[in-house]
């Protein structure tokens, strides 16, 4: 190998930048987004009817909405839980789907659905995005933390920070 590299170094050469090249223009290619789009592709559809019993709400509350939700383009799945009083339906879309256009389509439908088709008694329907309980008390906890400290006294150090640390972050 090492022969044959010495003995043909501008067919070395030109293998080398023809690999750096198409390496450049790689990098070109590569699609990096200042901010990407974090939204998960995944809606809750939340309803009561107080006083029913699990049952109930299946076959009158739950069924429906599900017949309605399956008609939204884009869903691939639907998982529902019926307890005494109250639907609560998961439901997760292919990732390419406008989530902005589901969440409209959705919503008019159960719209329409709570007008002609659900039993009187029954709460209002709503369609909220999905937050993983992970991130639901993201807004209360500091994403990143900063220990300052040093050889100074603490007003000293406090004057350092809010003077010179702080406008640099």
């Amino acid at each position: 190998m090492i022969r044959l590299s010495v003995g043909r170094p501008v067919a070395i050469a030109m293998a080398y930048f023809a690999l750096a090249f198409l390496g450049l223009r790689a990098w070109q290619n590569i699609p990096i987004e200042l901010m990407p789009d974090a939204q998960l592709p995944q809606l809750t559809v939340s309803g009561s009817w107080s006083g029913a019993s699990p049952e109930t709400v299946e076959a009158f509350l739950t069924s429906p909405l599900e017949a309605q939700i399956q008609l939204v383009e884009g869903v691939e799945k639907v998982t529902s839980t019926s307890s005494e009083g109250s639907a609560r339906i998961e439901v997760e879309f292919a990732r390419d789907t406008d989530m902005e256009f589901a969440r409209l389509d959705l919503s008019e439908r159960l719209y329409n659905l709570e007008e002609r088709v659900l039993p009187p008694g029954v709460g209002r329907v709503t369609v909220t995005p999905y937050v993983p309980e992970e991130f639901a008390d993201a807004e209360n906890r500091a994403v990143l933390q900063y220990t300052f400290t040093g050889r100074r006294t603490h007003e000293s150090l406090r004057e350092h920070l809010v003077d010179v640390v702080v406008p640099e972050l």
